[in-house]
């Protein structure tokens, strides 16, 4: 009964030993420190699962959302980031809300912030762990500084992919992704336009004007450069259409596909086009 009642309240394994305890019980979690000696192979093992993500940043965190390990991918997330915040115990919320960190470079603030401190709240719920209330504290106040009001506990929506807009050198970034089955990355959204398309391999992505016709000329011109299309996914708003092409690409032959898209530059109801090379998840 205390084990049911436990899963039923998603209370964390380590946090179920004093429940067992208490009821009578003798406890059943063994808690081992990550850095232990006997937990070697746990580590390696951590460490090629963030190596097999490349080209995609990923990271490892604790329970208390301090960094436990990171691929060189994941470099590019904290660019402009002050050293201090990235110091051991690096605490990775801290790092994306304080005014020193990724916060002035992400423009959809006021969504972000609602996020994870919405899903920092139901953690502390379950866990009624006091250094996450303060974290959660803190947080607030970063928010509330950059005049970012975080709705009550349970009012944000939630959904199975939060984007993050993030501002560059190269100019406005926003993406969504998520992963529907192990190793089929997808693309769910682009510049806040739904499109759904395999993230992976050669990707085309279009900025057009939503008119007749765009498909047809995108499919001619990659044609007439024998460019082979393996899959199209178009994604449409009031403000226009994204199309995400996932084309088949020789290697060693960019220059092929580099010039089917500068063609496709040109083509007057086309905004924007450019490539993206990705580890390959098609077939």
């Amino acid at each position: 009964m205390v084990m049911r009642l436990a899963e039923n309240l998603d209370v964390p394994l380590r946090d179920r030993n004093p429940l067992l305890i208490a009821a009578g019980y003798a406890p059943t979690y063994q808690a081992t420190d990550f850095g232990a000696p006997e937990m070697q192979p746990v580590r390696d093992a951590v460490e090629r699962i963030l190596s097999a993500h490349e080209p995609y940043p990923a990271i490892l965190v604790d329970r208390s959302w301090e960094l436990v390990g990171a691929n060189s991918a994941a470099a590019v997330l904290v660019e402009g980031v002050a050293p201090d915040l990235l110091a051991p115990s690096c605490n990775v919320l801290r790092a994306s809300l304080h005014p020193h960190g990724l916060a002035p470079r992400i423009i959809n603030i006021a969504q972000w912030s609602a996020h994870i401190i919405d899903n920092l709240r139901r953690q502390i719920a379950v866990t009624g762990d006091d250094g996450l209330r303060e974290l959660e504290r803190e947080l607030v106040g970063y928010a509330a500084d950059m005049g970012v009001a975080v709705p009550p506990s349970g009012e944000v929506p939630r959904s199975i992919a939060m984007p993050m807009r993030l501002r560059t050198d190269a100019g406005d970034r926003w993406v969504e992704g998520t992963v529907f089955e192990p190793n089929s990355p997808r693309l769910v959204s682009v510049r806040g336009v739904d499109v759904e398309a395999p993230l992976g391999g050669t990707m085309i992505i279009i900025a057009n004007t939503d008119r007749p016709g765009v498909i047809g000329e995108v499919g001619t011109i990659l044609g007439r450069h024998g460019v082979n299309i393996a899959s199209f996914a178009l994604g449409r708003s009031e403000l226009g259409a994204i199309g995400v092409v996932n084309v088949d690409e020789e290697a060693g032959a960019p220059r092929i596909l580099d010039g089917a898209v500068e063609e496709l530059r040109k083509v007057p109801a086309i905004r924007e086009a450019w490539v993206i090379r990705l580890a390959s998840t098609l077939g």
